[in-house]
């Protein structure tokens, strides 16, 4: 790590530096500019042999402002500050967002119509008020929609595909009416369809809907556990699926610790979640990376069924968990809970999150 401005100084220990104005610092590709001087500024590190990186912590404030270094500029809260759940949407979207708010999410996850049937009660401008209310009293901006269980894009029964073609159409565009910015999708089964030409049909099926919605929210592919015949549960086929789409600004990741681990991903030691982490960069890439669904595992590593269990209580164990709430790549990620009783066990499993954090 370096300072670099009118000083050069090789950083690595906790020695007082002075940072100038426009100095850059570096910490594992991530880039910050400070825009003020910043005097002495008592810079700990700690390396993390874990997750590979180097933390740090700013430890003085601003100089000549007496104020603490702004959020933009910050050195510390690598940690995640995205977490949240799943929340129910059986009295609207904007109690959703209240719910999540009472038991600590700063980021929540909806269904906009039952995730089990394919017609949809239309959404009123009474329904969206309440929903942009909602996000202005809780502060809750990042908000993810997953769509219907019964989108198959690839499937072999032509009712089903068609019905998927407009179900999932209809799914971005009452994103959009809300504001909600991603789209959560499974995207398709085989059903009896070869692999390549399930993921050519999903692929191409998935291209035309996305150019004839709102660009402003994005769907974002959901890797699977490999259940049954379900597409990208692997990341090489998922990188495969991206790139067959080829509308990177339309079309992300979201990435689920359960599933990734049912279909041969560890996640339980320092070693193997960074190698999964090096895995999915390399196949896929971080920067299609938008959200984490952060579930423990109910049945054994690679055993490619998806069974949630609570965080830290399952298969995977804490370590994992640990790991990534304290991955200052995933800091501005959305860490979302989809733990099993959730009236009842959702605030637990954010709440053990948050402690991870600390």
């Amino acid at each position: 790590i370096q300072a670099r401005g009118k000083r050069r100084t090789e950083i690595g220990t906790a020695q007082p530096n002075v940072i100038t104005k426009t100095n850059l610092l570096r910490l594992n590709g991530l880039c910050i500019r400070t825009s003020d001087r910043i005097r002495h500024l008592g810079v700990k590190f700690r390396r993390n042999n874990a997750a590979n990186v180097i933390r740090f912590e700013a430890r003085k404030k601003l100089a000549h402002t007496g104020q603490r270094v702004p959020g933009s500029v910050t050195l510390a809260g690598m940690s995640a500050q995205l977490i949240g759940a799943h929340m129910p949407t059986g009295k609207g979207l904007g109690d959703a967002l209240r719910r999540g708010k009472a038991i600590g999410c700063t980021a929540v996850q909806i269904f906009t119509k039952s995730p089990q049937l394919w017609r949809a009660k239309a959404i009123t401008d009474d329904m969206v008020a309440d929903f942009r209310a909602a996000q202005a009293e809780t502060g809750i901006t990042e908000v993810i929609a997953h769509d219907s269980y019964l989108i198959n894009l690839c499937s072999s029964n032509p009712e089903v595909e068609a019905k998927s073609r407009v179900g999932l159409a209809d799914e971005l565009r009452r994103c959009h009416q809300y504001g909600v910015k991603y789209l959560v999708s499974h995207i398709g089964a085989l059903t009896g369809r070869e692999e390549a030409e399930a993921l050519s049909l999903a692929a191409n099926t998935a291209r035309e809907i996305l150019d004839e919605t709102p660009e402003d929210v994005m769907l974002l592919a959901e890797t699977t556990a490999g259940q049954g015949s379900c597409l990208n549960a692997s990341f090489t086929q998922l990188g495969a699926f991206l790139r067959a789409v080829d509308r990177p600004t339309r079309l992300g990741v979201c990435l689920d610790t359960c599933h990734i681990f049912a279909a041969g991903y560890d996640l339980r030691t320092a070693e193997t979640y960074a190698a999964t982490w090096e895995a999915f960069g390399r196949e896929v890439g971080l920067d299609r990376l938008k959200v984490i669904h952060v579930n423990d595992s109910k049945m054994p590593f690679g055993s490619r069924k998806d069974r949630h269990a609570h965080l830290g209580q399952g298969e995977i164990g804490e370590t994992g968990f640990r790991l990534l709430v304290k991955d200052p790549r995933f800091a501005r990620i959305p860490l979302i809970v989809e733990t099993p009783e959730a009236e009842t066990h959702h605030a637990e499993n954010v709440a053990r999150l948050w402690e991870w954090t600390r």
